[in-house]
């Protein structure tokens, strides 16, 4: 079976690209205090206001096994998260799409080694991927790894990658120019202000 092509790969930088940006709204609705989620679940599902509704896991293995938690008391709790969580899950959408496209790149036997921008993909998919740091020994990179102003280099063995060293407006840029790579002109530049 072929892998993913270069369409496939543009368009998908995309649509991570605006899951991202909706995400990082949703979890600012998440922490808000008049837990605006919870409304519009409540309303969604008929629930008086003041109900409370359950909030059911199911997994594969056990079906008929259920795991409840009350909508309430988890979307409470939510708006109390404070710190480095926070950091973890507004990086949580850049290492699942960094490893996801990266990994498409690699099935797709895309990965040229003479194109920096494919090459910064494959070492910010490998960090992403390993505990969201970068890995860099026997001489690694050992070819120019580069995403608009951002090239890596062995000096960066160990930091943090996202957040860090790819903040979101790289991040955003480096899906844009990802997508631009395979199909010239999907993303058109977006409006500074």
């Amino acid at each position: 079976m072929p892998g993913p092509t270069g369409e496939q790969i543009a368009r998908r930088a995309q649509e991570f690209k605006i899951a991202y940006l909706a995400q990082q709204q949703a979890l600012m609705a998440m922490l808000h205090p008049q837990l605006p989620l919870l409304q519009f679940t409540r309303a969604m599902t008929g629930t008086p206001p003041g109900g409370d509704l359950p909030l059911q896991v199911r997994g594969k293995r056990d079906p008929d096994k259920v795991l409840s938690y009350s909508m309430v008391e988890v979307m409470t709790n939510a708006t109390t998260l404070r710190g480095e969580i926070l950091i973890d899950l507004m990086a949580a959408g850049m290492l699942v799409t960094a490893t996801r496209l990266g990994d498409m790149i690699i099935e797709g036997g895309h990965g040229r080694r003479d194109v920096p921008l494919l090459q910064f993909a494959r070492h910010f998919r490998n960090a992403c991927a390993h505990g969201d740091r970068w890995h860099f020994t026997n001489g690694e990179p050992k070819t120019p790894a580069v995403c608009r102003d951002l090239t890596l280099t062995e000096d960066l063995h160990g930091t943090k990658a996202t957040w860090t060293t790819v903040d979101p407006r790289l991040f955003i840029e480096f899906l844009d120019d990802l997508s631009n790579h395979f199909i010239p002109g999907l993303a058109p530049p977006p409006t500074e202000g």
